[in-house]
């Protein structure tokens, strides 16, 4: 602005000296041609009085003054000779019509002629060089002048322009203080502050939005992904990071260097023709559900927006209810198939007599352990519901330990296994009924799976408890599996085992609900202890 201010008053000062200029030399030379041609006819009538009061015209013509006079005069004759001239003199008599005088005129810038008394007639012209002459004399100083004047205006524009856009430059629209500006630039500058302060307000509340939508962004599980309609990534959170483990910022680069799975850049290409996608996949073992949604700018699409939810846990579920229940048919299946085939035998009169008594006490143990396993998944089903929390109290493990030991007591005697409980009384909040079934459990799997004459040692410490036996041990490679459902260690003596394979896996069920821990130590051959720890009260 500045420049501009400069500029314009620099070349204004520069049109008006030059017009001022063009002004007073026209002036004066007007002034100066309106000098000359007064001089020149008041000349011609003095020299005219002169000469028709003169007797002799001769002497008059032959004074010095008036033939050194800067001006040519030219008497001619009645019949158009040259009487006299103080230029280029030539013979008396000479005969000169008009047009010769005019064309030796035409050189001067004004002439003036009077007639004598005599007939004859006096011409006084001035001649051209004297106006040039009295022009050259004052345009120099005109010019210096004006010299002189274009200097003393580039200074005063410099100084008119600082004091010009000073106040403007000065101007500090955060402290609101107009009282230096011009009046006429205050309402202005008021409407610019208050803009100020809305752009400052809309860009806070932009800027706090964008803070919380990069908060949820980056805390979410799920994993977020913008691109644009070029296929570049726009920003990806820390969850998708994780999800295709990258370690770099792939802000600006193509989707093609999260991942160059086919399935998700099929989905991706439908997205970017306009159509919502969604596909299942497997990234870094672990499985993921991902929607593929296009984002739209009137009718074209100008990016893509990807969500993936980890659905390892999902897939993991049902494929273990897929494996409980397959598990489930095959063990209802046995026992039901091994009554069947008993009860056929007997009802159409194949089996022996003598053979009656030990059908009927297969299909007894059969029914018995059929029970058994409807009873447990019963139980499992039922810890699979939300627990309510005026379920839980304070439960004694003394008491509960003691009531596994009385219940076991008998099926222990049978193989000669001891049981000893250690260890003082400890209270826990939790479910009483649910406790005692954990406590019956592990004492009933340490008596099955123990060697015979062998020993199970129950001890209570503050908070939790043990169960060790004396038997069979557990593999390194299956202590991670041996809590799901219907898994067996040893499938070859668990068919020796009155068992349904789902006594460990209501054991995990009681320990989640009640906010527990399960640790398992064993030696195959040694025997394994199951220690189970409660969290403060």
């Amino acid at each position: 602005m500045y420049q501009k201010i400069y500029r314009s008053m620099n070349a204004m000062s520069l049109f008006n000296l030059v017009l001022t200029t063009v002004l007073i030399l026209s002036a004066c030379y007007t002034t100066f041609n309106s000098r000359i041609k007064s001089e020149t006819c008041n000349e011609a009538y003095l020299i005219a009085v002169l000469l028709d009061n003169s007797e002799d015209n001769t002497k008059v013509l032959a004074n010095p003054e008036l033939s050194g006079l800067d001006r040519r005069i030219i008497i001619t004759n009645e019949d158009g000779s040259v009487y006299y001239k103080n230029h280029d003199r030539g013979a008396d008599g000479e005969s000169v019509d008009k047009d010769t005088v005019l064309s030796r005129f035409a050189q001067n810038v004004y002439s003036c002629s009077v007639r004598l008394k005599s007939g004859r007639t006096l011409t006084v012209g001035s001649e051209s060089g004297s106006v040039t002459t009295m022009f050259m004399r004052l345009f120099l100083p005109i010019i210096a002048m004006v010299g002189l004047i274009y200097v003393l205006c580039i200074i005063f524009a410099v100084n008119l322009t600082d004091n010009i856009t000073k106040p403007i430059n000065n101007v500090n629209l955060l402290t609101g203080n107009y009282d230096n500006v011009y009046p006429e630039l205050r309402p202005f500058l008021k409407r610019i502050s208050g803009q100020n302060e809305e752009i400052k307000r809309q860009m806070e509340k932009v800027k706090r939005q964008k803070m919380r939508l990069q908060a949820v962004s980056e805390n979410m599980n799920e994993g977020l992904i913008v691109l644009d309609k070029s296929r570049d990534i726009i920003s990806a959170n820390n969850s998708a990071l994780s999800i295709f483990d990258c370690g770099e910022d792939p802000t600006h680069h193509e989707f093609s260097y999260l991942t160059d799975n086919e399935i998700l850049t099929e989905c991706l290409n439908e997205a970017l023709a306009g159509e919502k996608s969604s596909t299942v996949c497997e990234i870094s073992g672990k499985t993921f559900r991902v929607f593929f949604s296009p984002v739209f700018e009137n009718t074209l699409v100008s990016g893509v927006i990807i969500l993936m939810f980890d659905i390892s846990e999902e897939m993991k579920t049902i494929q273990i209810r897929r494996e409980f229940s397959a598990n489930v048919s095959h063990e209802l299946k046995t026992p039901l198939t091994t009554i069947l085939g008993y009860s056929q035998l007997i009802n159409n009169g194949i089996a022996k007599e003598e053979d009656i008594i030990s059908f009927t006490k297969k299909i007894e143990n059969e029914t018995s352990r059929l029970i058994t396993l409807i009873d447990d998944i019963i139980k499992l089903s039922k810890l699979d519901e939300v627990r309510e929390e005026e379920e839980f109290h304070p439960v004694h493990l003394l008491d509960c330990a003691k009531e596994a030991v009385s219940a076991l007591e008998g099926r222990a005697g049978e193989r000669g296994i001891m049981v000893e409980l250690e260890g003082e009384d400890s209270v826990v909040y939790g479910n009483l009924h649910q406790i005692d079934e954990l406590f019956y459990n592990l004492c009933d799997n340490a008596i099955k799976y123990n060697k015979d004459n062998g020993r199970v040692t129950i001890k209570i410490f503050d908070k939790g408890f043990s169960v060790s036996d004396t038997g069979i041990g557990i593999s390194e490679e299956y202590k991670e599996r041996i809590f799901e459902r219907f898994f067996r260690v040893d499938k070859s003596r668990s068919k020796k085992v009155n068992g349904t394979g789902l006594g460990l896996s209501i054991v995990k069920h009681i320990v989640i609900c009640h906010n527990a821990s399960i640790n398992v130590e064993s030696k195959p051959g040694e025997g394994t202890t199951f220690t189970v720890t409660f969290p403060q009260m």
